[in-house]
């Protein structure tokens, strides 16, 4: 893959994406310490994302710049790659009984002064854009219209990968809690208009049409098709699940690969997931070298796809001429 395009900027900032969630992220460093909100720096686990790196296939990342140090951030613009930065400054509170997730403290000051220390750094050009995950499983429509309208100023894209329920309402297991009914989603034409890239996970079936059918309901709901698309594709074994082989993992990202391309604007692929949460049952252990029954084949194909679709360029869009609605 070349590293830069004609004028300066990283090779992907311009091409479809293909990358692995939470790669690199939660890596046991050679300190013993361990973090799913951090980079692994060295040890075995920065050995294995060595050598995925250097297999030469993926282009995109997921970043925490309040997290994470800048030394990947300039690994990452070295390689030609970019990075979608992971910023959600939620917490908890309670409000007359009712719990909820409000914007912190504070958080306008942070992100300023991430941005300007990324920028002072010469790293800005890195930065694809802003990536949620889930938004609408957490904050209602005012707190995630007044967030993602500020962090539109930066003028990066912004994604977000929604969940099956938010695509679906009532699937939620928790959907008719009343405490958690004020968190149900809002996904609206209005609620998600600074959104440029989106996408949904869902990872228990390979059904091309009904995941096309899922497609065409979140297009509906977002009341527009101005934005880049995006699938998650499975590539886990779902903590263990018996249904989520190898041979499965394969034909899920075939499908979800296939739709992506018979679609129109197509974003990219982000594989779920690098990082193990319980025991060994993501790609950080399945493409181990020391695994006796390593997963060489999915590696084979995502080696194949990643390559094919970080030489293709986006399409041209107008990510924002919607906005005028609501002027």
């Amino acid at each position: 893959m070349e590293k830069t395009l004609a004028n300066g900027m990283p090779y992907a900032t311009d091409k479809l994406g293909f990358g692995i969630y939470h790669f690199g992220q939660g890596g046991r460093d050679s300190r013993g310490y361990r973090d799913s909100n951090y980079f692994a720096h060295d040890g075995y686990d920065r050995e294995m994302c060595d050598y995925q790196e250097n297999l030469d296939y993926m282009n995109f990342y997921i970043y925490r710049l309040d997290r994470s140090d800048r030394d990947n951030l300039r690994r990452i613009k070295a390689m030609g790659c970019g990075t979608w930065v992971y910023y959600f400054p939620m917490v908890m509170v309670e409000i007359k009984g009712k719990k909820s997730y409000q914007l912190k403290a504070g958080w306008k000051d942070e992100i300023e002064k991430l941005v300007q220390e990324t920028k002072d750094a010469g790293l800005w050009d890195a930065v694809i854009g802003f990536q949620y995950d889930e938004p609408m499983l957490h904050v209602d429509v005012d707190v995630f219209e007044e967030f993602s309208e500020y962090m539109a100023k930066f003028g990066k894209r912004q994604m977000s990968i929604f969940s099956l329920y938010e695509i679906k309402e009532g699937t939620h297991p928790r959907s008719t809690d009343p405490e958690f009914g004020m968190l149900e989603h809002v996904i609206t034409p209005r609620s998600c208009r600074f959104l440029t890239d989106v996408g949904f996970d869902w990872y228990s079936h390979a059904d091309y049409d009904k995941f096309n059918e899922l497609t065409d309901i979140m297009i509906k709901m977002m009341g527009r098709d101005n934005f880049y698309l995006w699938h998650v594709p499975c590539t886990w074994t779902r903590y263990n699940s018996p249904d989520a082989t190898e041979d499965f993992c394969i034909e899920n990202l075939n499908v979800l690969y296939k739709l992506l391309m018979d679609r129109k604007n197509p974003g990219g692929l982000f594989c779920y997931t690098w990082r193990s949460w319980k025991s060994n049952e993501s790609l950080d252990w399945r493409f181990d070298l020391k695994n006796p029954e390593r997963w060489n084949k999915l590696e084979e194909r995502m080696i194949e796809i990643g390559r094919e679709l970080r030489e293709m360029k986006l399409c041209d869009l107008d990510l924002w001429s919607h906005l005028k609605d609501y002027e």
